[in-house]
């Protein structure tokens, strides 16, 4: 797999405080995570012998979680946007990553520490690149 880029997440121009800008990073943080996964599994996709249709639990497995993982990220899409006018936005990012099956143990922990100390704003993956071009190798052999 190729090395991800990162970047330093950077504050949302215009946001008034820390911990609104700590928010955008923790969306930001999740988002990744579940790209990263996503770019995962397109790969495993991608390099899996040809199967036999419908006698293949693996493959299908795959495509399964393929439809999942792109269900979590519609519905973090959905999160952030309800988050924007929430009272509580840090909780809605703790609901969130309790419900999904996808954010991981340290990855929940990082973002955790992130929203108890907005100052220590930690490195994210930015896998946008790598999932476009993935997506239009799955469209393209499809």
């Amino acid at each position: 797999m190729p090395n991800k880029a990162t970047h330093q997440a950077s504050p949302t121009p215009g946001s008034p405080d820390p911990q609104t800008d700590c928010v955008h990073t923790a969306w930001a943080m999740i988002k990744g995570h579940l790209a990263h996964r996503r770019n995962q599994i397109y790969e495993e996709i991608r390099n899996y012998p040809p199967p036999i249709p419908a006698c293949d639990q693996q493959y299908n497995h795959l495509l399964e979680q393929r439809t999942r993982i792109s269900h979590e990220l519609t519905r973090l899409d959905q999160a952030i946007g309800k988050s924007l006018a929430d009272k509580d936005p840090a909780g809605r990012i703790e609901q969130f990553i309790q419900s999904s099956s996808y954010v991981d143990t340290d990855t929940a922990q990082q973002i955790r520490a992130l929203l108890k100390n907005p100052h220590s704003a930690p490195r994210i993956p930015d896998d946008g690149e790598e999932i476009g071009r993935l997506d239009a190798a799955l469209e393209r052999d499809a």
